[in-house]
């Protein structure tokens, strides 16, 4: 889907997702993107779809629109990142909607070079940031100076929330600040890679050469915690006259960290002027000292607030796909003449790869089916999502649970799921002769409880998990339920439930606890599930528990 992204003007960041076919761009109240702003023309510029293309036409407006900096005069075609700006308003256009690709910041995350960094005392000036965290009103600037410098740019900050919108306020507040200054930019570390890497650009001339950095630079100031000043750039000894700064139009610099409580370095803020009519000075680097201490907690606040607001929506999406998952399961016991139905699912996590379904068959049959995908998690809950859909369909499909579960595995040996697999039990009832024909694809086997207390663990043939081997058979077994009798079901996490010594609850104390008479099968199955929960205790289940059974009461 295409878009367009502010990036000057009103509300830098904000986005707007193309889904119609025409969009009016103007100060009015009935376009469909508002501009609020003295010099837009009331309907000033339209974007309309032809085909898969967006076209940009100019609307006859009082001052213009300008596309890659040139004047529309015709509708023209848009391609992905152009530049349209409208009066002092500038957006990008992306094609695709990729985010990651819409700004000029990427245009020179490249071009960060190693110019070489001569001895330290051919700075014109450096002030220790380190040492001013801690000697807090000890500075010589003017406190008048640098207290209007701090309310100006806790001006610009306000409420701002999403950390892009911080950092173009922070440069905003820094032109203010230093009238000079021509380019500015933020460069933070990646938390992931502790790359540096360019987050936002401002220039006072949208026609200014590129910005160029030195990666050299960036991390001296980043490893000393000091704030430098050079008056001439393209003449500092430290740059040693590299070409990249000898041909740049930098004349004049500052750069100060930006440094967290512990001392840390988050990123680094710089700015420069073309001329050296207009020098930085040393008291207009301690101000930018004091200004980048304050950006330091902006940019911070900034990033825990994205942090605490993904997190959020990921806990949302987890609810809701929790509540999906769980609408994907029976929401009824079967109702069959002579027999009674017990089922229970506890996911480890909101979202569970285990799985259970009663699919009617056309002939009166009943297919009580679960599964067991390896793994946990969301790709878990995926596989089991698809799992439900075709298990169902093609039970009802095949006449054999042989044929159906052949044609399962199938389904799931396919690369799209990488090394993922599903065991599964599948038992075919019939009311009518009480037989359950049970196939068994890598699972537990089932456990046949009667009421006179004892046991069996019935030994089906087992075939590969589904999702192993393509084309594998599977071969049926079949039992006749008894008046009184029980058939469960389990998955591992019955049996792999954990105490708090480490000690595993196993089949053992299923059948232990499975030993005793009960009154219905609902008695019968929640009796283990408080086994169980009293025996772990507090210890989280590391695994899903599933379990379903069938009585015979006649």
């Amino acid at each position: 889907m295409a878009l367009l992204r502010l990036i000057k003007g009103l509300s830098p960041g904000k986005t707007f997702s193309l889904k119609e076919n025409e969009y009016i761009l103007g100060r009015g109240h009935d376009c469909e993107i508002q501009l609020e702003i003295a010099a837009v023309s009331r309907k000033h510029v339209r974007i309309y779809r032809m085909g898969n293309d967006y076209f940009l036409e100019d609307l006859k407006s009082r001052n213009g629109t300008l596309l890659n900096n040139r004047p529309v005069t015709v509708p023209t075609k848009l391609n992905n990142r152009d530049r349209i700006q409208v009066c002092s308003v500038v957006m990008y256009y992306y094609s695709d909607g990729h985010e990651h690709d819409r700004d000029e910041i990427e245009d020179f995350q490249a071009r960060i070079s190693d110019i070489g960094v001569g001895d330290q005392s051919s700075y014109m000036a450096t002030f220790d940031m380190l040492k001013q965290k801690n000697q807090l009103g000890q500075n010589s600037v003017n406190p008048e100076v640098k207290l209007h410098a701090l309310i100006e740019i806790g001006r610009h900050l306000g409420e701002a929330v999403k950390l892009e919108e911080v950092l173009a306020r922070i440069l905003e507040s820094l032109f203010d600040i230093f009238p000079q200054a021509d380019r500015g930019i933020i460069v933070l570390r990646d938390r992931n890679s502790d790359r540096l890497v360019p987050k936002a650009l401002k220039q006072r001339n949208p026609n200014n050469e590129e910005v160029r950095l030195s990666r050299t630079i960036l991390q001296n100031v980043i490893s000393s915690g000091q704030a430098i000043l050079s008056a001439d750039a393209a003449t500092d000894s430290r740059f040693d006259m590299a070409q990249s700064i000898s041909h740049s139009p930098i004349r004049s610099m500052m750069c100060a960290p930006l440094l967290g409580i512990n001392g840390d370095a988050i990123g680094v803020l710089q700015i420069d002027a073309a001329t050296t009519m207009r020098q930085f000075t040393a008291s207009d680097l301690e101000i930018l000292a004091s200004v980048a201490n304050q950006a330091t907690f902006a940019v911070r606040n900034a990033q825990l607030m994205e942090h605490l607001m993904a997190e959020e929506s990921l806990k949302r999406e987890l609810r809701v796909a929790h509540k999906v998952q769980q609408g994907l399961l029976p929401a009824m016991k079967p109702i069959v003449n002579g027999y009674e139905f017990f089922d229970y699912y506890s996911p480890a996590r909101q979202l569970g790869g285990d799985y259970f379904d009663y699919v009617p068959l056309q002939d009166g049959r009943l297919a009580v089916i679960l599964g067991d995908v390896s793994g946990k998690g969301i790709s878990a809950s995926l596989l089991m999502a698809k799992m439900s859909a075709e298990a169902r369909y093609l039970l009802a499909m095949h006449p054999s649970v042989t044929d159906a579960m052949f044609a399962l595995n199938n389904t799931f040996c396919d690369e799209r799921w990488e090394d993922r697999f599903v065991t599964v039990i599948a038992g075919i009832l019939d009311p009518r002769t009480h037989d359950i024909e049970l196939v068994n694809a890598g699972h537990l086997p089932p456990v046949l409880c009667r009421p006179d207390g004892s046991l069996e663990i019935v030994q089906t043939q087992r075939g590969f998990p589904v999702g192993v081997l393509p084309d594998s058979t599977f071969i049926s077994n079949k039992i006749r339920l008894k008046p009184g009798e029980s058939l469960f079901f389990f998955t591992d996490g019955a049996t792999d439930g954990v105490n708090a010594e480490g000690v595993m609850f196993g089949m053992e104390r299923i059948l232990n606890c499975w030993r005793k008479p009960y009154l219905n099968i609902e008695e019968q199955g929640m009796a283990l599930i408080r086994d169980i929960q009293k025996f772990v205790g507090k210890v989280p289940h590391a695994d899903d528990i599933c379990l379903t059974g069938i009585r015979r009461t006649i």
